[in-house]
């Protein structure tokens, strides 16, 4: 729906982020031109709408992120993340000297 929440996280984060340089605008222009026909199909076939939307999930809570946080927060999520991966990194290779994998 267009009144949803999520619709309107994604069109903050078009605003925002999206149309304010020149890959962006190219994305968002390609976007428009292939959206049409795929919004025609998955209104045509009901079974696909839960599936799209789990599939834009990831998208909806990346913009949710950027549309709303501070650059300290963001910066704080980055490298949470980063910290993260770095441990699940040394993890699986300490696991795979072991003998784990």
């Amino acid at each position: 729906s267009y009144l949803d929440s999520h619709v309107q996280t994604l069109r903050d984060f078009r605003d925002t982020y999206m149309l304010t340089n020149p890959v962006g605008r190219s994305l968002v222009s390609a976007y428009y031109k292939l959206s049409p026909p795929i919004a025609e199909f998955i209104d045509v076939h009901p079974a696909v709408k839960p599936m799209v939307r789990v599939a834009l999930m990831p998208a909806v809570g990346m913009s949710t992120v950027a549309v709303n946080t501070t650059l300290a927060e963001k910066i704080a999520i980055a490298a949470s993340m980063l910290l993260f991966t770095a441990l699940v990194v040394v993890w699986l290779r300490r696991k795979a000297v072991k003998g784990g994998f």
